[in-house]
């Protein structure tokens, strides 16, 4: 196997497992590039992989406030409307975290705008059950998991950019 395969294949393996298995990978790797490398992507992973179990467990929060909104409204009869709430106030987070990051002002203000209303809508429709307070916590779950889910992304990208890094180098 060339040394570049070798690296990549090592690299790859470092992202994909955790504990003594990554370590020895990483011990392997040095023998290829600088002990100061492989720390970095050491790190890189370590992040990767604790933004990926925020990630996890910010969308089984958000799973269990949606069930909580669905078994409150059970009694509502207009269905269509209460799965579309369901289905706007994560989809309208994820668009305003988007936008923070790589948004204009308008766009932040557009998605912001559109977050609350579809929070607002949930919140009335919530209103006429004795849970009231459900809408606002799906409306705070859905803003973490969209924001565990670019915080995974960024880790991953910075991952892969490392990996890119070390591999160039060969």
């Amino acid at each position: 196997m060339t040394q570049k395969k070798t690296v990549a294949n090592l690299t790859a393996a470092i992202r994909r497992t955790t504990g003594a298995t990554r370590d020895n990978y990483a011990r392997e790797l040095t023998e290829h590039v600088p002990l100061d490398f492989v720390c970095v992507l050491v790190g890189a992973s370590d992040r990767y992989h604790a933004a990926e179990r925020a990630l996890d467990e910010a969308e089984a929060t958000l799973a269990c406030a949606m069930d909580a909104v669905r078994k409150t409204i059970k009694v509502q009869t207009d269905i269509i409307q209460i799965t579309y709430l369901l289905g706007a106030i994560p989809t309208t987070a994820r668009t305003y975290v988007i936008s923070l990051n790589d948004g204009t002002p308008e766009d932040r203000e557009q998605a912001q705008k559109l977050f609350i209303e579809a929070t607002r809508k949930l919140s009335k429709v919530m209103a006429a059950t004795d849970d009231s307070a459900s809408a606002q916590t799906l409306a705070w779950a859905a803003m973490s998991a969209a924001m565990a889910e670019q915080t995974e992304r960024a880790a991953m990208a910075a991952y892969r950019s490392v990996q890119i890094m070390i591999q160039s180098v060969i």
